[in-house]
């Protein structure tokens, strides 16, 4: 062998050599990685394992035992609680909350290469809502375990295959507490912490994900043909999921075109399952095809899914960083520029579906017109366009032709909180053919049809309204009947006394037409319905006598008070006597009902107390608060000192307890309808609290009320929505319509200046509102500023 070819051989070897032992290195680095990374993920369990409370557990398994699953199957966990302790603990057996998903869980993987949240930038993103659901229950824990099944695909996305550690540390527990003969279940949560498992996540072989995603739509679009049942809304529940977490193009195509507004039992995963792709780029391409597709309905959240998932292609916001005062200003500073660009992302998405709208399929169109208007109005008034101005125009001229092609819930929204933007003449068609023909999964849309009916043409809307009142059964409630502006219709009295004599009148109609009595009926019905009801007053249900009990009152002031004092008096067969008062009020108020409320504000009964004072505050006069600080001061005098025997404990309902008394005297002094307080009433009301609770309650209405500053500078918080006023907010003072706010204003001094803050409406109407009050305030030494 010559010189040449040992020298090549020798280097061939030395290269060899060279890469085997780089390779053994690489190696030893990652096992050497590995292990710490499981020792600190150990440490880390094994540190969360000194919060558990004692003789506490949580067993995590994997469901049937499975180890190995595909990137996009779903992986169901069982936690297994149980408890050896001593002390009483409970677990909580919530599964849900309205946000979407439960939080009282974390999940603890042992890498962070290839594992996301998918709805991280949901819960991140701007305008997001959270609802925690109040509606569970407990279960005692004992040697017994109480179990909960979970997917893990909820909380965690495996982008990478690999083998994976999970344990899970859980907010579930609550210790229980005793105070005498109560119970209570007190304090915060424990958290306790789980073993750890492991498990391993394969590449999904494509054929797998295709024949799963076709039995999922299967399911799907079976169900979605037969009536609706418990056991097939579970099997489409988890049919949907399976869409959802596939994670595959074709998964996210079907659930784009599937998420068209009609109200789907499977929007919500669609949504999700949208937002938590890892597909993201195709998600977005997608969508942005679909958006000007003739037949792809746009709904609402449609185009709040795009709009967020081409913000969060720009960016992402960090976690909120607690504690660091530096951190915290550059994270909201960050955040204001996100909402900034989610603004402009919305309108620009706004504008291409308007542009396209009118290429749509009739139901398409529909969809996406009512998610225009929706949309639209939710854009800031200094970022809207000439283009997003000029669309509602466009909408209000164009929708009527659709609209009986919208899901009966949307029509219903739009009918009842969305309607001043798109009433016109060319609406009356439409709510006419919906009063007479409703979609029967909305029952109250024949009403609201009803209402717009007669907002269009009054003549027929009375004649509608006056059948339906003859009707052997009403298909309408009392909101609508009572529409009409007579304060009296004498042709009804026969009529609507003959029904309440029947005993054939069922409880439905009973209840529709003392309702009717009490708004329309004229004294000359009095002898009958006398004779009718004079025996039955406290033994009857309270929706059929709050309305006979007002009539009363109207029609003859000092028998219906008679009356009034009988229902209040009548304990034991209904519970009547604990709303009677301030239910006879909202009816009808008069001096009467005053009186027997002053009188039975030292009631032994304390709801009727609560209840009195509630009354007085709401709708009494102006000389009612003499009565309400003296009740406040004697209530002061008796608990003073002795406030351990209120029992008043936490997480303890006290409506119907003596502590109750002293927030509502609290309230309807600082809150009252007839009067204002200054700042020294404000300061006595605090100081004659006893309780925590009532203090508290006398600090916030202050607050609120910030009547310290000389000259007064209070807030009007004016919120409307589609025109309608939703709310309006004096300081502390809350009233319904702009005649209540002024009758407020009014009783502010001389001198007062009132600060307008606007949400939500029209800037016509909000200018019109902000032109008329300050003309109003200026005519009595007052003054309005923005």
């Amino acid at each position: 062998m010559n010189h040449k070819y040992r020298f090549v051989l020798a280097m061939a070897f030395s290269l060899i050599a060279s890469v085997l032992f780089m390779t053994q290195v690489s190696l030893a680095q990652s096992s050497g990685e590995s292990a710490r990374r499981q020792d600190s993920f150990a440490s880390e369990r094994q540190q969360s394992l000194l919060d558990s409370p004692e003789g506490v557990t949580l067993t995590v398994r994997l469901k049937d035992s499975q180890r190995r699953f595909r990137q996009g199957e779903i992986i169901s966990v069982e936690l297994e609680f149980a408890s050896q302790s001593s002390t009483p603990y409970v677990a909580s057996t919530r599964s849900y909350d309205r946000s979407g998903r439960l939080g009282i869980e974390t999940y603890h993987i042992d890498r962070r290469d290839g594992v996301a949240d998918p709805l991280y930038d949901h819960f991140n993103s701007p305008g997001s809502v959270f609802m925690i659901s109040r509606l569970y229950t407990t279960w005692p824990l004992a040697k017994k375990p109480f179990l909960i099944t979970q997917e893990l695909n909820e909380w965690r996305r495996f982008d990478h295959p690999g083998r994976y550690r999970l344990y899970v540390t859980s907010a579930r527990i609550t210790k229980v507490r005793s105070f005498g003969k109560s119970i209570s279940i007190g304090g915060d949560p424990v958290r306790v912490t789980s073993n750890i498992i492991e498990f391993e996540i394969m590449p999904a072989e494509p054929e797998w994900a295709e024949r799963k995603l076709h039995q999922a739509l299967q399911t799907i679009d079976s169900l979605d043909r037969q009536p609706d049942d418990r056991d097939q809304s579970d099997a489409r529940q988890s049919a949907c999921r399976v869409l959802r977490f596939l994670g595959t193009e074709h998964a996210a195509r079907e659930m784009i075109h599937r998420f068209g507004g009609r109200a789907s039992p499977c929007d919500q995963e669609y949504y999700f399952g949208i937002i938590g792709s890892p597909r993201r780029r195709f998600v977005i391409e997608e969508m942005e095809r679909q958006l000007t597709a003739p037949e792809q309905p746009v709904s609402t959240v449609f185009l709040r899914a795009l709009s967020l998932l081409s913000l969060n292609e720009r960016s992402t916001l960090p976690p909120y960083p607690e504690g660091d005062a530096e951190k915290i200003k550059r994270w909201e500073a960050q955040a204001q520029k996100r909402q900034d660009d989610f603004d402009d992302i919305k309108i620009k998405c706004v504008e291409r579906l308007a542009a396209a709208v009118s290429r749509k399929e009739a139901e398409a169109r529909a969809v996406s017109l009512a998610a225009l208007l929706e949309f639209q109005a939710s854009i800031p008034r200094a970022k809207r366009t000439e283009a997003t101005l000029r669309l509602q125009e466009k909408i209000s001229v164009t929708l009527p032709s659709v609209f009986l092609f919208l899901p009966a819930d949307t029509q219903y929204s739009l009918l009842s909180g969305g309607w001043n933007p798109i009433k016109s003449d060319a609406m009356l068609p439409v709510v006419r053919s919906i009063y007479e023909n409703p979609p029967q999964t909305v029952w109250p849309i024949r009403e609201t049809a009803l209402q717009r009916l007669y907002e269009l043409s009054p003549d027929e809307g009375r004649r509608l309204i006056l059948e339906e009142m003859h009707s052997p059964r009403p298909r309408v409630g009392i909101k609508t009947l009572g529409l009409l502006p007579e304060i009296i219709l004498p042709e009804m009295d026969d009529f609507l006394a003959a029904k309440l004599e029947s005993s054939e009148t069922g409880y439905e109609e009973a209840r529709v037409y003392s309702s009717l009595v009490a708004r329309y009926a004229s004294a000359n019905a009095l002898p009958r319905l006398k004779a009718a009801f004079a025996n039955r007053i406290g033994h009857i249900a309270c929706a059929i006598q709050t309305p006979i009990v007002a009539y009363f009152l109207r029609v003859d002031p000092q028998y219906g008070a008679e009356l009034l004092d009988q229902a209040l008096s009548s304990r034991k067969d209904t519970g009547c006597y604990k709303s009677e008062l301030i239910g006879v009020a909202a009816l009808y108020m008069c001096p009467e009902i005053e009186r027997v409320a002053v009188a039975h504000l030292n009631d032994s009964e304390p709801e009727i107390v609560s209840q009195a004072a509630a009354t007085l505050g709401q709708y009494g006069s102006a000389a009612a608060a003499e009565s309400l600080w003296r009740r406040l001061e004697q209530w002061h005098q008796t608990w003073v000192g002795r406030v351990d025997e209120l029992d008043i404990q936490p997480g303890v309902d006290v409506s119907a307890s003596e502590a109750h008394i002293e927030i509502e005297l609290v309230r309807a002094l600082g809150a009252a309808r007839e009067w204002v307080l200054s700042a020294k009433e404000l300061e006595r009301l605090t100081e004659l609290c006893v309780t925590e609770m009532g203090r508290k309650e006398a600090q916030s209405l202050a607050s609120q009320a910030d009547v310290s500053q000389s000259p007064l500078e209070i807030a009007i918080s004016f919120n409307s929505m589609d025109d309608s006023i939703y709310s309006i907010t004096v300081g502390q003072y809350r009233v319904q319509s702009l005649k209540a706010l002024r009758d407020k204003l009014s009783q502010y001094p001389r001198g007062t200046v009132f600060v307008w803050k606007s949400f939500n409406g029209s800037e016509s109407s909000d200018h019109q509102a902000f032109a008329d009050l300050k003309l109003y305030l200026e005519e009595r030494g007052m003054k309005l500023n923005r």
